[in-house]
Formats: C-alpha cells, sequence, structure tokens
C-alpha cells in the first residue's frame, strides 16, 4: 500500500469494512494538509473489471470518508477509476490531502470492487501541520490530538481521553457481577471455617490420644492417673 509496514490481518477477511479485518499499526506514513502524495499497490491477482475508490477518515470513529480523487483525472464524479485490472507489482495515484485534517493517525482507505465483491485494504497515516500540537502522544484510551486538544472516542472523557463512562447496561452487569463475587466470597469463606474447625477438632483429638498412650506406657491405666487430686491417687495407710 502505502508504506512498507503491513497491517495485520488474514486475506479471507478482505471483504469486511472499512480495513478488511485488519488491526492497526503504528503510523509509518506522514503527511501534510493539503499536500501531494503518491499512493501505491501491488495487483497480484487481477481483476478484469476492477475499479477503486480511495479515502481518508479521521479518528477516533472513522465515520466521515472523505474521498480523494486521482489528480490525472482519471476518476468519475464519486472517486471510481480502473485499476487492478493487470497483475503488476506497482499500480498507483497521485492524490491530494484535505486541507482541513489535522490528526496523528487519520485512516487511508483502498476500496477495490471486483466481480466477486469489494476488497478493502487501509494505511496508517499522520496527517499534520509543521507544529506539533501540545497533546501530540498524550492522549489515551485511543484519543487523537486534533488542533491541541484528545479528541476522545465514545464513552471516554477528560483532558486526555483519562474517563471511561459506563453505559445502563454495563453498569447492570457489573453490578450483577460484584453481587456473585460477594457471595462466592461468602461461601469461600464458610468453607474454609469448616476447614479449619475439621482440622483443630482433629489435631486436638490426636492429642489426647497422644497422651492417654503415653500414661499407658508410664504404668497409668486412664486420665484419672494424670490427676493428683483424684482420691484414687492418696496413699492408703
Amino acid at each position: 500500500m502505502i508504506a512498507p509496514i503491513l497491517r495485520d490481518g488474514e486475506t479471507r477477511m478482505l471483504d469486511v469494512f472499512p480495513c478488511g479485518g485488519t488491526s492497526p499499526k503504528p503510523v509509518h506514513f506522514e503527511a501534510m494538509p493539503g499536500s501531494k502524495n503518491n499512493i501505491g499497490w501491488t495487483v497480484i491477482d487481477r481483476a478484469e473489471n476492477g475499479n477503486c475508490t480511495m479515502s481518508v477518515s479521521q479518528p477516533p470513529d472513522f465515520e466521515d470518508w472523505r474521498v480523494l480523487y486521482p489528480l490525472d483525472g482519471t476518476a468519475d464524479d464519486n472517486g471510481k477509476f480502473a485499476c487492478g485490472r493487470d497483475e503488476t507489482p506497482f499500480e498507483g495515484k497521485q492524490v491530494r490531502f484535505p486541507k482541513d485534517f489535522d490528526c496523528e493517525n487519520c485512516l487511508f482507505q483502498l476500496t477495490w470492487e471486483t466481480e466477486h465483491g469489494n476488497q478493502y485494504r487501509c494505511g496508517d497515516v499522520e496527517i499534520t501541520a509543521t507544529v506539533v500540537s501540545d497533546c501530540a502522544g498524550q492522549c489515551l484510551s485511543g484519543g487523537v490530538c486534533r488542533n491541541g486538544t484528545c479528541v476522545c472516542p465514545k464513552k471516554y472523557s477528560g483532558n486526555v481521553c483519562q474517563f471511561y463512562t459506563m453505559s445502563e447496561e454495563e453498569e447492570a452487569e457489573a453490578a450483577e457481577n460484584d453481587t456473585s463475587s460477594q457471595w462466592i466470597l461468602y461461601f469461600v469463606l464458610i468453607l474454609l471455617s469448616v476447614v479449619l474447625f475439621a482440622w483443630a477438632f482433629k489435631t486436638i483429638s490426636k492429642q489426647e490420644k497422644e497422651i492417654e498412650s503415653s500414661g499407658h506406657n508410664n504404668g497409668l491405666t486412664s486420665k484419672k492417673d494424670l490427676d493428683p487430686k483424684h482420691p484414687s491417687n492418696y496413699n492408703n495407710n
């Protein structure tokens, strides 16, 4: 695609929107807003009537896709152009990134339409001005630095997206899990108490038997022989 670092994923999931089932990689392509950039790809298995569309989107939700039109004028009004029709180690177009895009990890998408369906490939791109924003590298939880402010994904807030807000369903599930955990803890404590009581009773019984056995070995016949105050232990003169 646009750089040598490939995204992780499986080729059998290339029809999954938006990036063919691949996982993000560290940003490996840098550009400035409004700059011209060459986009290239390899065609391994050609599609006779293949067409491509190039788009770019901003995080954190990647819901607003901006079509990139090839600068050679080969695309139609929807940004679609012929591609992937011949096997070749390199095929590409030159595009201009939007002037109003400023993000640490924008997402570039190439959509390839074939007779077997659509395939999606993505690249992680940094589109930013020369001045580094104050929040660059500080945003957490998938948040992105845009114009000096961390833009947080859904359910996250805070100046660096450090707070997570649970939905009502998640809160109910968490409460249910806490209740279950408490009952499990009570059961474990009760079971442990029973085990300790049984161990203590067994130990005391064992000690009593050892004492009684020791008394027999010394000529004593019962526990009363160990008690000097027992009437039978007084001398009869």
